[in-house]
């Protein structure tokens, strides 16, 4: 297990340990950095590194990229397809919320994952407006991309790509 800073360039790793304080954890978090995401250093000018992770390019600074560790992703692994450790990923972001005790909502979906809305939360207008949208109960949603910071999220409902806040994402349970 490496700090992402020595890991090489271009060459895709899996974050086993996010270390620091809980407001370096908490931005990380943010940003999309999970234990069990893949993360591929995309170039490192300076005191900034460029990086991929959950499908978005995010800069960090040198001090935010010690604070994550990671293991190469092992060759024979990278033959078999990517798409083994997209799904753990996924698998990783779907159980956190469960694991936790709370029901999951879309904030807590994975990018690609296909999802049933089980309940909206909220009252009056917030419910409304969401539901003017199309998502209403039973309603399969398709998550397709979330920016870098989290906000917004960029789903597929009913045949068109709509994008919501991260505090509406948070009152759509889902399954």
């Amino acid at each position: 297990m490496i700090s992402l800073p020595f890991a090489a360039v271009g060459e895709e790793n899996i974050i086993k340990k996010i270390s620091g304080s809980a407001e370096i954890k908490a931005r990380l978090s943010a940003l999309g950095f999970a234990v069990g995401a893949t993360v591929k250093i995309v170039s490192a000018p300076a005191e900034t590194y460029i990086v991929t992770v959950r499908d978005s390019r995010v800069a960090l600074t040198k001090e935010l990229a010690q604070a994550i560790f990671v293991k190469p992703l092992p060759t024979a692994k990278k033959a078999r397809g990517f798409f083994l450790f997209r799904k753990r990923e996924n698998q990783v972001a779907a159980n956190c919320s469960a694991e936790a005790g709370y029901p999951k909502t879309l904030k807590n979906a994975a990018i690609g994952e296909v999802v049933t809305v089980k309940k909206l939360n909220g009252e009056g207008a917030i419910k409304r407006r969401i539901m003017d949208m199309g998502i209403t109960k039973g309603t399969q949603l398709v998550i397709r991309k979330v920016a870098p910071l989290g906000d917004p999220i960029e789903i597929n409902v009913r045949g068109y790509e709509l994008s919501l806040r991260k505090e509406d994402a948070e009152k759509i349970e889902v399954e």
